[in-house]
């Protein structure tokens, strides 16, 4: 079995540098946001976990999980699960980039408006305003991670975020997380591009407003996410280096670390125990997924992103798993999210496992070639979100990546918005021009 693992291992990893050498930079963007994001979150730790003596360790940092019973590696298929993306994927996208460039330059090209300031402050105001009065009228303005009483409090924080999201709806959270950061990258090209004052202005207002959002509803790995759509902008740019996306990176992970601390406690070891999050929150959920289906659950189904009609899973890939990783928690249904791919085992066996990686493959090859072609704030911007998108593919399901509050639909959905108030006021105020160049 090590040895197995040990050739798909080297494969995977010699066709992942292999298409990042030969990528265009657009395409090593999305290509390092996948790869890198999916060996530090997933990879690294689904290797620790299967030596007997890192188990101790393991226990310890999360001590009510129930590991006594798995087999961590003793299968050829959870091998296949964590390191097949590094050959699937990476081979996907490197065959199918050329292929979607007509696809790719018609998005760019409807996408090819130089946006006002007008039309992009009117909808960052009004996703932002809609997020806050929401939030005051549920109650839970001031309830959030900046208040004194939440810090090391963590169960009572883990049900205020639970009760917060039934609370607040999935069109908050797809502001949050998409909307208003898609309205706010398009400012930050916009001011790099016209170096206005008015712009940098708007941008770094959107910014502060996104930081209070996200602290106020104690969804703190986003602000991660979000200072990586920044770096990625400014790095297309060339306003910053590979050295400063690093930089950026780094910083990220210690805000990130930092906030975690804040939930579960001040002390030194509660610190270094969420700083381990980064490489064992989601790579511990990957034994499990592999000895619980279907040895001890059928397949729950495949998640098409039809649940408002009836059709999909009844129960979850993630929450089943959470129950069997934590059986004694009882105060709250948590979730153990899982990369597409691992979520796509769960929901259809190694089959839809593997087409699903295909399917990665092709939307990293997409967003790849539109960063090539994109030259307007909007279409850049949809090359931002779609390297998010490559980013969720590491955290998420499939179907969640696209159509869930962090889905993409709701990237696209601020720029297409940004797009129809653009048009409108055009239409609405070249009359009044027409009529006034017309008087003598």
């Amino acid at each position: 079995m090590l040895a197995f693992a040990i050739v798909v291992g080297l494969l995977g990893l010699a066709v992942a540098a292999h298409t990042f050498a030969a990528a265009s930079p657009s395409l090593r963007i999305a290509l390092a946001i996948y790869n890198g994001f999916y060996l530090l979150t997933s990879v690294v730790g689904a290797v620790l976990v299967t030596d007997s003596s890192f188990q101790l360790l393991w226990m310890l940092v999360y001590p009510g999980m129930d590991v006594t019973w798995l087999n961590p590696g003793g299968a050829y298929r959870y091998w296949i699960l964590v390191l097949g993306p590094l050959l699937v994927v990476n081979f996907v996208a490197s065959r199918l980039y050329m292929p979607f460039r007509p696809a790719a330059t018609a998005v760019a090209r409807n996408l090819d408006f130089n946006v006002s300031i007008v039309s992009v402050s009117l909808v960052g105001v009004a996703m932002v305003a809609y997020c806050l009065f929401n939030l005051a009228s549920q109650g839970f303005l001031g309830a959030g991670l900046p208040g004194a009483e939440n810090v090391g409090v963590y169960r009572e924080n883990i049900q205020l975020r639970a009760e917060m999201a039934r609370a607040l709806g999935d069109m908050h959270y797809g502001f949050v997380y998409m909307g208003i950061p898609a309205v706010c990258i398009a400012s930050f090209f916009r001011a790099l591009q016209v170096r206005s004052l008015a712009w940098w202005g708007l941008t770094f207002c959107l910014f502060v407003a996104l930081c209070i959002l996200y602290v106020s509803t104690l969804t703190k790995g986003n602000i991660v996410v979000f200072f990586v759509a920044l770096g990625v902008a400014a790095y297309l740019m060339g306003a910053i280096r590979v050295r400063g996306m690093v930089i950026i990176g780094l910083g990220s992970i210690a805000v990130l670390t930092s906030l975690d601390a804040l939930l579960a406690g001040t002390g030194l070891f509660e610190f270094a125990a969420t700083g381990s999050n980064i490489i064992l929150r989601m790579s511990s959920g990957i034994p499990f997924y592999v000895d619980v289906f279907p040895a001890q659950e059928p397949f729950v189904g495949i998640d098409y992103g039809l649940q408002w009609f009836g059709i999909g899973p009844e129960v979850p890939a993630n929450l089943v798993v959470f129950n069997y990783m934590y059986p004694k928690i009882t105060w709250v249904q948590g979730a153990a999210p899982a990369a597409a791919h691992i979520s796509a085992y769960a929901q259809g066996g190694i089959g839809w496992s593997i087409v699903t990686m295909i399917l990665i493959g092709g939307v990293i090859a997409f967003f790849g070639m539109l960063g090539s072609v994109a030259r307007s704030a909007l279409a850049r911007s949809a090359f931002v979100g779609g390297t998010i998108s490559c980013y969720y593919s590491t955290q998420v399901d499939f179907a969640g990546m696209i159509n869930h509050s962090y889905g993409y639909k709701w990237w696209l959905a601020g720029i297409l918005t940004i797009l129809a108030v653009e048009l409108g006021l055009r239409w609405f105020t070249q009359p009044s021009a027409s009529l006034a160049a017309a008087k003598p």
